[in-house]
């Protein structure tokens, strides 16, 4: 039968041969030895047994359980088959939940950078939420379960009367106080507001001036958190604003 040398084997099954030397060290696969230079050598079935190996590696399968996988009948590859289809099936799901996340946030991206350095008129809120609540147990269990799930039910309130920027979670309980409520008003002007993390940085007034532009006089600020980011002067968190127009 042909052998093949650990390079050759290790390039096939895109491996490094350092992995297939430590499956072999952990007892995972024995190889046999070139007669005149001790070189090991693999023949077909080490390379069958090899990719088996593969498969179970990939699937997370401790090695202290593959040592005994030569022992494995039918059944218990019927087993070990279910088990691991549960887990990629898990993965799959995770990993879909994690794709849109990510597909969300390019999304806010081009958001942020279509509406920049302008705003638009809208006559209504694309806010789902009624309230707008405090949120100063940020550390209570369900509140981080929230921001866990969707960091976009984070938002911001601003008063025109005191300009003083209050955050909170949107929900449909007013249970907590609430900073703002959603009163299904009309008439807004929509932009983005970017906030410094120290507080100290923000275009509110860049933003006023722009109202002032088109005429209006503004009310109040809603706003839902969309991304953080470096503009290139400080870590920033931006917002979907919400100018009211009075």
């Amino acid at each position: 039968m042909k052998k093949i040398n650990i390079k050759y084997a290790a390039d096939i099954l895109n491996l490094n041969s350092s992995t297939l030397r430590y499956w072999e060290k952990e007892g995972l696969i024995n190889f046999s030895r070139g007669e005149s230079n001790n070189y090991r050598e693999f023949s077909s079935n080490d390379l069958l047994e090899l990719l088996d190996l593969q498969l179970c590696r990939d699937l997370e399968i401790p090695l202290k359980e593959l040592k005994g996988r030569k022992q494995w009948n039918l059944e218990k590859w019927e087993e070990v088959s279910d088990t691991q289809l549960k887990y990629v099936e898990e993965k799959i799901k995770k990993y879909r939940i994690l794709k849109n996340k990510i597909l969300r946030k390019k999304f806010l991206i081009e958001e942020i950078e279509r509406n920049k350095d302008s705003l638009i008129y809208v006559e209504a809120l694309d806010i789902a939420y009624k309230f707008l609540l405090e949120d100063d147990s940020i550390f209570d269990k369900t509140i981080i379960i929230a921001y866990r799930e969707n960091p976009e039910v984070h938002g911001i309130f601003i008063s025109l009367d005191t300009s003083k920027m209050s955050y909170g979670i949107f929900s449909n309980s007013s249970e907590e106080k609430f900073i703002w409520q959603n009163k299904k008003a009309e008439g807004f002007l929509f932009g983005i507001l970017k906030v410094g993390r120290d507080g100290t940085l923000s275009n509110l007034n860049e933003l006023l001036n722009l109202a002032q532009l088109e005429g209006c006089e503004i009310d109040y600020i809603v706003g839902k958190y969309l991304i953080s980011a470096n503009d290139g002067e400080e870590f920033c968190d931006y917002y979907g604003a919400y100018l009211k127009i009075r």
